[in-house]
């Protein structure tokens, strides 16, 4: 009877770590998916970005064209927010924007005045999570 009811403790004890190591394999499966999305988003902006410069050489070439044909400098004005608008997109691919925000971002996690607070979810805090919603 003893030998019976150790077996079955050896069992559930081997069952909870192989339990355990599939659901950490699933959450490092997540967390590679989000960064796989991150990334592929980021290459998508870049590959938009191309778009954005012909169209707005286009744009500002016809401007350009327009006030000069017609003698009215008034069709230059809408120049100066598209070259803002492809310097805006250009640092936030380019340059130190995603970087700046990065930082700022664990800043304001860090922030003790911050009611949002992130840290990485281990198999402790998800059984505990569970157990106070008695699922």
């Amino acid at each position: 009877m003893g030998q019976r009811a150790s077996s079955l403790q050896t069992d559930t004890v081997e069952l909870k770590k192989i339990l355990d190591e599939q659901m950490e394999d699933e959450i490092a499966l997540q967390e590679s998916n989000i960064l796989w999305k991150q990334a592929y988003e980021r290459y998508e902006k870049r590959e938009r970005f191309g778009w954005l410069i012909l169209g707005g050489a286009t744009t500002l070439t016809t401007m350009m064209m327009c006030a000069i044909h017609y003698k009215r400098k008034e069709c230059i004005i809408p120049i100066i927010p598209i070259v803002m608008v492809i310097g805006y997109e250009y640092d936030g691919l380019y340059g130190e924007r995603f970087a700046k925000i990065r930082e700022n971002a664990y800043f304001f996690l860090d922030d003790k005045k911050s009611e949002i607070k992130f840290a990485p979810i281990d198999l402790k805090q998800i059984d505990a999570y569970r157990s106070s919603r008695h699922f």
